[in-house]
Order: C-alpha cells, then sequence, then structure tokens
C-alpha cells in the first residue's frame, strides 16, 4: 500500500503542475457558478415540474453534487485517460516494468490518482457552491454538513467508478486511444437516459450518479408544498435547461435526502464495484512488454508472429543485388526543378495516403455502404440517420489531423522542409475536407441535383467546418482528445437531434444563419491552425 500512495501522489502531481489543470479548475468554478442560476434567469439546472430546491446548503449542495456526478462523468473521462499511454509514450513504463512493481500495484495507484484528480475537482465544486448559497441570498445559513455529504455519497462512487473505466480502457489495446473516447461517450449517453426514475425498471444499486435516490426526494417535496405537482408525471430535468418558462420557476424548501441505510449501501456497492472494476485491469496490464503488447495484439487469423531474427543470422542480412550505376545515379534532368502544382500535388497525395492507413477494408465497407445509402434512401431518412452516421464515421481519421507528427516523432523532419506553413499544413486540411466530401459528398449530389441550394450550404458547412476544428485543436493541444469529446457532443446535440442553431450538416432546411456562422468558424478556426503552428515553428 505504501508503494501504491507513492506511485499514486507522483503521477497526481506530475498532473496538477500542469498549466491544463489550472484552465481545469478555472472552467470548473465558472461551471459550479452556472451550476445555480439566480432567479430570473433564462435557464435552470434541476427542474421539478415548474419548480425547483430553495438555495439552502441541502439544495445547493445536492444539485451541485448531482449536476457535477452527471457531467464530469463525461468530461472527466477524458481528462484522466491517458495517464498509462503517457507512461509508454515518454518511456517512463519501460522503467516501472523493470523494477519489482506488480501489476497490482501499478493500477491502483494509476486508479487512486485518476479518482483524485476528479475528486480536487468536485472538491473545488463544493467551495465554490458554499459560496454561491450565500452570494445569492435565498438562505444564506451554512450547513457544512448538510452542504458535503451529497458530495461524499453521490459523486466520490461515480468519480471512483469513472477513474476505473479509464484504467480498463488504457489496459484494452483497441480502446486506448480513440475508439475507447467514443465507446464511453455512448456508455455515458444511455446510462444517462437509463438513470432517470421515469425510465423505469428496479435496479438493486440504482445508478451511478444517484439520480435514483435524489430525483425521487425532491419530487417528493414539491408534491408537499405544490399540490398540483404530480411526482413521476409533472415532469423532471437536470442540465442546462433554456426555456421561456425557466424565469417563472417557483422555489421549494428541501431538507435534502434522508439518507438511509439501504440508500448509503447502494452508494457503497458503488464504490465497491469501482474497486472490482479496477482489479479487472489487472491481468490485462502487459507491464510496458512491447512483444506481449504485440503478440496479444495479433488477430488470430493470421497466425503467429514470425519470431524476429537476431542479429548477425542470414536473415538479418538483406539480400541486396547488386544495381546498375545508371540506377543509382538518375539523370540530371529528372532532379529539374518542379513546378508549384508539382510540389504541392505529391504532398497532397501523401497526406491522403497518411490518413487512409487508418482505415482498414471494414471501415471502407461501413463508409462505402453509408455512402451508397445516402444516394438512395429518402431524403427525410438520409437526414435523420444515414447524414448523421456518415458524418461520425471519419471521426477517428479527423482526430490524427494536426498533431499525428508529434505523436510519431517526425514533427523536427516535417517542421525544417521548405514552407510548412504554406505547403504542408494546406495539404493537411485539404486531406481533410476530401475526406469529408468522400463520406458525404452522395448528400450534396442529391441537394444539387434537387436544387436545394439552402441545405447544400449547410453541407458545405460541414466539410469545411470539421477539418478546420480537428486541425486547429490536433496543433494546440497536441491531441486529438478535444476534437474527439467536443465534435461529439456537438454531433450528437446538434445534427442527430436536429438543433437548428447547431446544424453543420444541412440537414434541418433553414437554418441559413447557423450555416454561415459554421463557415465563419471553420475560417478561424484554419486561421487558428496557422497561428498555432507558426508557434510551434518559433519554438
Amino acid at each position: 500500500m505504501r508503494t501504491v500512495l507513492a506511485l499514486a501522489r507522483g503521477d497526481f502531481l506530475e498532473r496538477v503542475r500542469r498549466y491544463g489543470f489550472l484552465v481545469t479548475l478555472g472552467i470548473t468554478v465558472w461551471a459550479a457558478r452556472a451550476a445555480l442560476p439566480p432567479r430570473g434567469s433564462d435557464y435552470v439546472t434541476v427542474r421539478i415540474g415548474q419548480h425547483r430546491a430553495l438555495y439552502n446548503s441541502a439544495g445547493v449542495g445536492s444539485m451541485v453534487a448531482l449536476l457535477t456526478g452527471v457531467f464530469l462523468t463525461l468530461i472527466g473521462f477524458y481528462l484522466v485517460k491517458g495517464a498509462v499511454e503517457r507512461d509508454r509514450r515518454t518511456g517512463v513504463g519501460k522503467i516501472l516494468g523493470a523494477t519489482r512493481m506488480t501489476r497490482v500495484t501499478y493500477v491502483l495507484a494509476k486508479w487512486l490518482s485518476n479518482a483524485t484528480v476528479l475528486m480536487v475537482i468536485a472538491g473545488v465544486m463544493l467551495v465554490v457552491a458554499g459560496a454561491m448559497q450565500i452570494v445569492l441570498g435565498e438562505d444564506r445559513r451554512l450547513d457544512p454538513v448538510a452542504l458535503a455529504t451529497p458530495f461524499v455519497l453521490l459523486t466520490l462512487p461515480a468519480m471512483l467508478m469513472v477513474a476505473a473505466v479509464a484504467v480498463v480502457f488504457e489496459m484494452i489495446p483497441g480502446l486506448r486511444r480513440g475508439l475507447g473516447s467514443i465507446a464511453w461517450f455512448f456508455l455515458f449517453v444511455f446510462g444517462l437516459a437509463t438513470g432517470v426514475p421515469e425510465a423505469g425498471g428496479h435496479r438493486p444499486i440504482g445508478d451511478p450518479v444517484g439520480m435514483r435516490i435524489v430525483l425521487p426526494s425532491l419530487e417528493q417535496a414539491c408534491a408537499r408544498q405544490y399540490p398540483d405537482y404530480v411526482p413521476g408525471v409533472g415532469g423532471v430535468a437536470v442540465g442546462i435547461n433554456v426555456s421561456k418558462g425557466a424565469r417563472s420557476v417557483t422555489p421549494f424548501t428541501w431538507t435534502g435526502v434522508r439518507w438511509t441505510p439501504q440508500a448509503v449501501g447502494q452508494r457503497a456497492a458503488w464504490a465497491a464495484l469501482a474497486l472490482c472494476l479496477a482489479l479487472l485491469a489487472v491481468p490485462l496490464f502487459d507491464r510496458f512488454d512491447a512483444g506481449h503488447a504485440v503478440a496479444r495484439g495479433r488477430p488470430w487469423w493470421r497466425g503467429r508472429a514470425r519470431p524476429a531474427a537476431r542479429p548477425g543470422t542470414a536473415a538479418a542480412v538483406p539480400d541486396v543485388e547488386a544495381a546498375p550505376a545508371h540506377a543509382a545515379h538518375p539523370p540530371v534532368a529528372a532532379l529539374a526543378p518542379a513546378t508549384r502544382g508539382e510540389r504541392f500535388a505529391p504532398l497532397l497525395r501523401a497526406e491522403v495516403a497518411l490518413m487512409a492507413k487508418g482505415a482498414n477494408r471494414w471501415w471502407l465497407l461501413v463508409a462505402l455502404t453509408l455512402a451508397l445509402l445516402c444516394l438512395f434512401l429518402p431524403l427525410d431518412g438520409v437526414r435523420a440517420v444515414t447524414l448523421p452516421l456518415a458524418a461520425i464515421w471519419p471521426i477517428l481519421l479527423w482526430s490524427a489531423m494536426g498533431w499525428s507528427e508529434a505523436r510519431f516523432g517526425t514533427d523536427a523532419l516535417l517542421f525544417s522542409a521548405p514552407r510548412p506553413l504554406r505547403r504542408q499544413l494546406p495539404a493537411a486540411w485539404l486531406a481533410g475536407v476530401l475526406l469529408a466530401t468522400a463520406v458525404t459528398g452522395t448528400y450534396a449530389l442529391r441537394l444539387a441535383l434537387a436544387g436545394d441550394a439552402a441545405s447544400l450550404l449547410g453541407w458545405l458547412a460541414g466539410v469545411l467546418f470539421v477539418p478546420s476544428f480537428a486541425l486547429a485543436s490536433g496543433v494546440w493541444t497536441g491531441s486529438g482528445k478535444l476534437f474527439e469529446v467536443a465534435y461529439l457532443v456537438l454531433w450528437y446535440v446538434g445534427p442527430l437531434n436536429h438543433v437548428p442553431g447547431l446544424d453543420y450538416l444541412g440537414v434541418v432546411p433553414g437554418a441559413r444563419g447557423a450555416h454561415l456562422a459554421f463557415i465563419a468558424a471553420a475560417l478561424a478556426l484554419l486561421a487558428l491552425a496557422y497561428a498555432g503552428r507558426a508557434r510551434q515553428l518559433r519554438g
């Protein structure tokens, strides 16, 4: 245990000493402030019918803890995921693997480190929630126990579970990078949809966030003070709910959840389940043995990998025949300067080929199927399902834009080439645009044949915006994680749910303002990518 705590402490300190963690804490303070809208606001966060809980210590603590559990379950996973991969990339993992450190020690240390980072963020939310209770002034009597108890019993088990899932995902080769980020997003959406009490079904230990404990208590308190509200029928909403009726929401007094032994046991069960899940990652951990990882990751249908030949053996010496003299020295005419187009076209082909390396035959088959469905299915069905699926399918290829040079260690070579800003960066961006055109171009063809210029403008906005967003986020963050998370949320809220203000695909007829805004955002993001790459070149 002493070794576990020492490793967890070192990993935790390494994370919190980054500038990005300070930015995260700043966003946390803003989020805690936004979680408690004052009276007369245009939005409400936890709504029970047309009412909400009064901002006393129990109400403030429970509402902020519940919202922290919901949103930090999504965002927190992406914040802590990558600790094991960082050890692999920096070479620290090989040093640790050569020590007497056991698999259990390493896995538990990473789990505790992940949970500690998330709980520090939740602790900041707790402090800001107490300050907001005094500032808002609906009830200035501060009760530390009533304020902190929801964070201990609601938020802590949820963060332990998120930390454990992040460790498990990093131990599975197929889920270490972008695919794991996508899988977690859909798991989060599914868990959120089935976690509310209205979803029905009996769950012995409830839901990870604790909505099935808090929301029924809020409904009962609301029904006692407002008899017109019927629990289970009046409607419950958790999140940022913007509506005209938000200003007329009335508060009701609530003394908090009655923590019975059964309710406490449910939350303790989630904490125990998180520990079991973390221990499940132990046999999956390869101790940073690259050879073992390659052998384990080889598909079974391709047979066993051939052992590498030892240096000095015949197999290690390449069989090179003597080449003619004229083959080693091409004629001088072949080395003549090429025109600008001849210099840019091979570079663009190279960027397209690099992007295509992330797509296997099955990926191409699915992309071709979606393109054909966009061409032949009824247009309403294409806008509802097929086009959004086609727009999210290449996300892992787009997420590699802007930072693959640093990931594979070729940045020094590429940045020292002639005119990397004028040639290499536009070629990378244009490769992303061509990919977007390839997967959704059949929809644009149908719009052109139908003469639907308004929807065609929306499609053009998406073709320009998505690669620009991916390139800018990759250049500035040195990772594809920001793009994967933000694009998934934008895709889910916008095109998939047909929100006009977030339509960047042209699935909502008449959303011309949003389409023009996304085109402008694409140009701004492209300029931001140029500025970031110029900053890298100067550094």
